[in-house]
């Protein structure tokens, strides 16, 4: 809400809290206080004529061309209500030079005061608080001109006393539309919550209420009905829920209407189970929802169901703690395992990096190269010059990690395999002598990680004569690269 008008700033919030308020209390007021107001005004206008008193007569006319102009506006579009209450409270504040000083005495002035302070305050706690504080504002500035010119007398502690007393409804106000505001958003927030319930659950259940009047239990919404034992096609879904009630057995001479009807279901807990008598497959959920409106849950629950869930994450349970157990023998024994283990960490962990910077190709071939010889895997890279390239950086590191366990996989443990990097002006090749060749493609077209990151740092996808081809410049997003820029910083170096 806007802190100053109270404005829902959600338009479509603020267009309902309207609705709501035209349909539950503006309409009334206006179809009662219209007519009313009409009446009064002509029998006013009247009696002033049939005593040829014309001095008072543009304050009722004003006030009937007020009502009928309002009521054709009204009639166009109802969105005028706010404005036509809000013309009308103001137009009261007239009523004060209405009144004959030769007719009328002191007490008739004094009720008929109290009287137009009372309507004038209703009509304040109808209108929002911006509208309120238009007609408060109004009404003290027309009473004290009026005053002021009719006494040609001005009162310092009459002014003072107004201030005050316009401040005092502000505040009140100002309190009472937030209130008004908050309770609507309540009721939006618990509608929302019973259109939810069957997104929410996915077990068969019923919403109702108890009707105190009429002694009976009224069915809201429910889901998978037809689930619910005794049901009825026949039926409509209301005689349905009532008959389930009266045909479940809670206890062997109490079923689960007498039950709840001899309950008081205001003191219940939020949330209890309910066991049926003899019925050892089902058991009800019983949830209390609702703030203004006292609503229930009545949820089926299939305890063979339950048991399945219970068995399988009981078994899920199992297999992680086996697995585990597995990978800490293989870790303690397999130091060949433990290492494709943590570099397989590294790419996991790794993979969604977005960080792009300058990269020694090289150097970090000779640094695989020499990881990879502490367990007795022989490569060599054929070229001395150094490449470099500009590219992401974790992703270039995954991808050479995962290009050297390829290699790994072919089992040619105490064999040379050559590398050799080919610089051109726009991408890398990487050159590569694999064994078996047809199964090092199919290992590198199937491989997660390479799979997850080829498109960002590879202009093929798929192997090409025997060679990769590395993107040499990637261009930052929203801030592209002068790639000629990068050349000159590549040479310098």
């Amino acid at each position: 809400m806007n802190k100053y008008t109270l404005k829902f700033k959600d338009k479509k919030i603020e267009t309902q809290y309207q609705e709501f308020r035209r349909k539950e209390i503006l309409r009334k007021v206006f179809y009662t206080m219209t007519p009313s107001s009409l009446i009064l005004n002509v029998i006013k206008v009247a009696v002033d004529l049939s005593k040829s008193k014309y001095d008072q007569l543009y304050v009722n006319c004003a006030n009937i061309a007020v009502i009928i102009i309002g009521v054709l506006l009204v009639k166009i579009n109802e969105k005028y209500l706010r404005f036509f209450i809000t013309l009308c409270s103001v137009m009261t504040a007239l009523l004060q030079l209405n009144l004959d000083p030769n007719d009328a005495q002191k007490q008739d002035y004094y009720n008929f005061g109290c009287v137009v302070t009372s309507l004038q305050s209703v009509l304040y706690f109808l209108s929002d608080f911006p509208d309120a504080c238009i007609q408060v504002i109004s009404h003290c500035s027309i009473r004290l001109s009026i005053t002021s010119v009719t006494t040609n007398y001005v009162d310092f502690q009459d002014y003072l006393l107004t201030i005050f007393a316009m401040t005092f409804q502000f505040v009140v106000l100002y309190k009472c539309d937030y209130n008004s505001r908050k309770h609507f958003l309540l009721r939006v927030k618990e509608n929302q919550w019973d259109n939810q319930l069957i997104n929410l659950i996915n077990s068969p259940f019923c919403q109702f209420k108890f009707i105190n009047e009429e002694l009976k239990f009224d069915l809201i919404q429910s889901n998978q009905l037809n689930v619910f034992p005794n049901y009825n096609s026949n039926f409509c879904e209301g005689c349905n829920f009532r008959q389930y009630l009266r045909l479940t057995q809670v206890y062997e001479n109490q079923n689960l209407e007498s039950y709840l009807f001899k309950c008081d279901m205001r003191n219940f807990e939020n949330t209890f189970e309910i066991n049926l008598f003899k019925n050892y497959q089902q058991k009800l959920k019983f949830i209390n929802l609702g703030v203004e409106t006292q609503k229930h849950l009545i949820i089926l629950v299939n305890l063979n169901q339950e048991k399945n869930d219970h068995k399988f994450k009981k078994y899920l349970k199992q297999a992680k703690e086996e697995m585990y157990k597995t990978v800490k023998i293989f870790q303690k024994n397999d130091s060949e395992f433990q290492h494709s283990f943590r570099l397989g960490v590294y790419s996991m962990i790794s993979l969604n990096s977005k960080q792009i910077k300058k990269i020694n190709l090289t150097k970090r071939f000779q640094q695989c190269i020499k990881l990879f010889k502490l367990y007795g895997w022989k490569f060599k890279l054929k070229s001395n010059c150094q490449v470099y390239i500009y590219s992401y950086y974790c992703q270039i590191n995954i991808f050479l990690i995962q290009l050297f366990l390829l290699f790994q996989n072919q089992k040619k443990q105490f064999q040379i395999q050559y590398f050799d990097l080919i610089e051109s002006e726009n991408e890398v090749n990487i050159c590569i002598e694999p064994y078996d060749f047809q199964e090092f493609k199919a290992e590198f077209n199937t491989n997660f990680f390479i799979n997850q990151i080829k498109n960002k740092i590879l202009i093929q996808n798929n192997l090409k004569n025997q060679q990769i081809q590395l993107i040499k410049f990637v261009e930052i997003p929203f801030n592209p690269i002068e790639k000629s820029e990068v050349q000159k910083i590549v040479q310098q170096l």
